[in-house]
């Protein structure tokens, strides 16, 4: 399997630098907890790549990625980033995918 170009690196592919421009935050929920407003997760969806080799989704991130409780655009970005780079390396990585995989989508039910 080819590995794919590190997401949101400086990598170049048919003239094509790969970057943070293909994330989109959606509305940031906040809810009352213990009388403070706190942010609950911020949703992600992202598109990379192009065709054969491109990869699109959603993600949310949480506080318990590192989210503050008062999240900028770029910290939110940042921390999708990093979990999209996991997603990634784990997908290229045939022994730990499987594992990873079945953890995956036990954890997201």
């Amino acid at each position: 399997m080819k590995a794919w170009p590190q997401f949101g690196g400086n990598d170049i592919k048919n003239g094509e630098k790969y970057n943070m421009n293909n994330i989109t935050i959606g509305d940031v929920p906040y809810a009352f907890v213990d009388g403070t407003l706190e942010v609950q997760y911020a949703p992600v969806s992202f598109s990379y790549g192009q065709f054969p080799n491109n990869l699109n989704g959603s993600l949310q991130v949480t506080p318990d990625d590192g989210l503050s409780n008062t999240p900028t655009e770029e910290e939110i970005k940042k921390i999708a980033l990093q979990k999209i780079q996991k997603l990634i390396s784990s997908a290229t990585s045939p022994e730990e995918s499987s594992t990873n995989s079945a953890a995956s989508s036990t954890s997201a039910e």
